[in-house]
């Protein structure tokens, strides 16, 4: 199963049909960041190892960055902390999705869930779409990063060391050419798996409203909206609708909990770094002159870039957080739509439109987890968190800007 790639409907054997899930731009970014899709060629695969490898390697030289505290590689603890932390955050999340790619559980959603071809053309759409916005992003997050590290690494203060420096700086500076793009590219990818996962179990949802009338299956349910006709709709078409929906909620609810394991460990850690966060904020905005930091930034320009970096991009306090954190409650999105679609949907009988909605209203699609429940009133809780943590970092970096 692994070996194949994710198709729409029966797709084991020779013969296989169906479209394919992943927009080819997105399988041909995937392979350059190292990242191997179910049904991957050889040479992606074993770029995929090198690049777990690289990023393992990558990870254990941040650490060393901690017994070098001296020279225009080091900034503070805290950001290689920040560095170090995130390795095996991201490297979680992507097991985890690719993991689930290559489960039972999509198996049976493309094979047995998912017949509305319109909804799988509108999601090659997107992926392209957001797979260039990703590239880009990942390109300037990369430039970025270099802009702030690699000055540093290849400054005369190690190159001209004559001793063991030398060695220390080439070597970080290769690696962070390296590990940047697929570093920031297994990101993305991750979370661009995590889309179009829910994409596929809302699709495996609207093939349920197949059952219900034959138009729907025939013309598409887009096209049976536009119409705005009844529709003849009977107890055997409704009681049809209902067991498909439930099955196909039911494998949605599964996948849902297999996606959630890192969203709780990412959770986790924001709300322990509510504690440093309201300490930095606690100290105020204003200049800091006696922090060791503003005479690094002072006598090295890259610092400054980096500390940018980490201002707009850290995935503890910057736009990362905010990407991955209010993740769950993208599914808010689809309830809406659900909601949108069954109110469009118009019966010729309204005693069957009433059952219909009744139904769908038993079967909440928002993302519920454990602790982690995505509703509308969760974000008064949530989203005080990053603001909190994005906060706290902000006025530890703006004590150091307003020094400077």
């Amino acid at each position: 199963m692994a070996r194949r790639r994710l198709r729409y409907g029966k797709s084991s054997g020779e013969d296989a049909e169906g479209a394919e899930v992943f927009d080819r731009s997105f399988v041909i970014f995937t392979a350059m960041c190292g990242v191997a899709l179910p049904g991957a060629g050889p040479r992606t695969r074993c770029w995929a190892v090198a690049v777990r490898i690289i990023l393992l390697t990558c990870g254990m030289m941040c650490c060393s960055r901690i017994f070098t505290p001296e020279g225009p590689g080091f900034y503070d603890y805290e950001t290689i902390v920040q560095i170090v932390a995130a390795h095996p955050m991201i490297f979680l999340l992507l097991h985890v999705m690719l993991v689930l790619l290559r489960s039972d559980l999509i198996a049976d959603l493309l094979d047995n869930h998912i017949d509305c071809a319109s909804e799988g053309q509108k999601l090659r759409f997107k992926t392209k779409i957001l797979t260039a916005l990703v590239a880009l992003l990942t390109a300037t997050l990369s430039l970025w990063g270099w802009a702030g590290y690699l000055p540093g690494f290849f400054h005369p203060y190690y190159l001209e060391s004559g001793n063991g420096l030398i060695v220390y700086g080439i070597a970080h500076g290769l690696t962070w050419i390296l590990i940047l793009p697929v570093f920031f590219g297994s990101f993305f990818s991750a979370l661009m798996i995590m889309f179009i996962l829910q994409e596929l179990c809302y699709m495996a949802l609207l093939t349920a409203f197949n059952e219900l009338n034959g138009e729907i299956h025939k013309e598409g349910l887009d096209s049976v909206l536009a119409t705005g006709a009844g529709m003849g709709v009977t107890e055997h078409d409704l009681f049809r609708f209902q067991v498909k929906y439930a099955k196909s909620w039911e494998l949605y609810k599964k996948i849902q909990r297999r996606v959630a394991m890192p969203l709780f460990v990412f959770w986790c850690s924001e709300f322990l770094l509510v504690i440093w966060s309201s300490w930095s904020l606690s100290r105020g905005f204003t200049a800091d002159p006696e922090d060791p930091r503003v005479v690094r930034l002072k006598a090295y320009w890259n610092l400054i870039i980096r500390l940018s970096w980490f201002v707009g991009g850290s995935p503890w306090f910057g736009a990362g957080c905010w990407i991955v954190g209010l993740l769950p409650w993208g599914s808010l999105y689809y309830s809406w739509r659900m909601d949108q679609t069954s109110k469009l949907l118009l019966f010729k009988l309204p005693s069957m439109r009433n059952a219909f909605r009744e139904f769908l209203s038993e079967f909440p699609l928002d993302f519920r987890v454990g602790l982690l429940r995505a509703r509308p009133w969760t974000l008064l809780i949530f989203v005080p968190v990053l603001v909190i943590n994005t906060a706290g970092f902000v006025a530890d970096a703006m004590r150091i800007f307003n020094a400077i």
